[in-house]
């Protein structure tokens, strides 16, 4: 399995950069329950991502799920 950076490389895109992240608090749905193993109410941080070119073409969304009660954040 090839990275990220390796697979765009392959696609023509040597260079890109994290454009924006956004970080959010709620309530898990009831897949995100039964995936996580969340107890019922539980509270998941969400996490969207978007990668672009220098020029500012976006490259890469992603969404990314987590226990709060599981994580810290250092900024």
């Amino acid at each position: 399995m090839e990275s990220i950076t390796a697979t765009l490389v392959c696609y023509g895109h040597a260079d890109y950069a994290r454009a924006s992240t956004a970080i959010s608090a709620r309530h898990a749905d009831a897949e995100e329950t039964a995936a996580l193993k969340l107890a019922p109410g539980a509270i998941v941080l969400v996490s969207e991502a978007i990668d672009a070119t220098p020029g500012g073409t976006p490259l890469l969304f992603g969404l990314s799920r987590f226990p709060a009660d599981l994580m810290e954040l250092l900024i």
